[in-house]
């Protein structure tokens, strides 16, 4: 579901979706339906997944932040290059 996130531009729009499919996979694999109404929070702690937009995040994180580091001078601290990034996402 994530093979190439780190190039996507998304919005609210598509974030949202995938939130959705997400939660449905989710339930899917614990056998519920909506019809059960069982909480969204319910099943993450079931399954003990993170939200799918925070591993979006962190696969952007992690195919920039060289080139911020870089971009930002040799000297810049690996910390301060993450929060440069945070910024720019």
């Amino acid at each position: 579901m994530l093979y190439g996130s780190e190039c996507w531009p998304l919005n609210k729009d598509h974030e949202r979706q995938f939130y959705s499919a997400e939660m449905r996979m989710l339930r899917w694999a614990c056998g519920w339906t909506r019809l059960d109404r069982v909480r969204n929070e319910d099943v993450r702690a079931v399954m003990q997944t993170a939200p799918v937009q925070l591993k979006m995040r962190e696969q952007r994180l992690l195919v920039l932040s060289p080139y911020i580091i870089h971009y930002a001078g040799a000297a810049v601290p690996v910390e301060e290059g993450v929060e440069i990034l945070l910024e720019l996402l």
